[in-house]
């Protein structure tokens, strides 16, 4: 992926995390969800457009969060591909859901086989 498409995909994580802070009662969860600051990132040349468009008001998604939404990102592109078409079928959003989380799963076991 494009810089620019790594800096949209980090603005839209901040969103999602401002959209489950209205549905979580865990505090705990809710800081999880959360970056105090995005210069120690993992991702930090990744938040140019938050630090441009922040007023303020913007929420810094974890590490763990961009990495679950650029996954899905991958997984949607990888989706619309015309050669992949035929095998999303009825289940768009169980599908997508679906590879999300095999790249997640297959993600998990690649740290722990190279640390």
């Amino acid at each position: 992926m494009s810089k620019f498409v790594d800096n949209v995909v980090v603005y839209i994580a901040g969103f999602v995390v401002r959209s489950l802070n209205f549905k979580l009662f865990c505090d705990i969860c809710i800081e999880a969800l959360q970056s105090e600051c995005m210069h120690d990132d993992v991702y930090r040349n990744n938040f140019n457009l938050l630090v441009q468009k922040d007023r303020g008001g913007l929420i810094t998604p974890s590490a763990d969060v961009i990495t679950v939404c650029k996954t899905a990102e991958f997984c949607i592109r990888s989706a619309v591909n015309p050669a992949q078409k035929l095998m999303i079928g009825n289940h768009v959003s169980a599908t997508l859901v679906n590879a999300v989380l095999m790249q997640l799963i297959g993600m998990h076991r690649r740290f722990q086989l190279s640390g």
